[in-house]
């Protein structure tokens, strides 16, 4: 059990994402029927923004340390690979969920 009293929360989360969430987009009422499972979704996207900020900190303080100029795309290339390697498990997931 985690802290929303649902078993296995990501899994079911995945499932939701692939079979429930286009019948949600037609009527958003039934937003309110799967809670854990779009906080579940809310709680990825704002920890993806929150890495991706960090990184993009953390870089610019490297290279002020340094005392190299930051080149805004490596700036910006980071933290899009941190966020692209933390969404492969996601993705993963989906496409086993989809072949179930």
């Amino acid at each position: 059990m985690d802290w929303v009293e649902k078993n296995r929360l990501r899994h079911r989360a995945v499932i939701w994402l692939i079979k429930e969430f286009p019948i949600c987009v037609k009527n958003p009422r039934l937003f309110w029927d799967y809670k854990a499972e779009v906080y579940y979704w809310l709680c990825c996207f704002a920890y993806l923004v929150v890495v991706s900020i960090l990184t993009l900190t953390v870089l610019n303080f490297v290279f002020s340390i340094i005392g190299r100029a930051v080149n805004p795309y490596v700036s910006m290339m980071i933290p899009f690979l941190v966020v692209l390697f933390s969404c492969l498990s996601i993705i993963a997931d989906i496409k086993n969920q989809k072949e179930d």
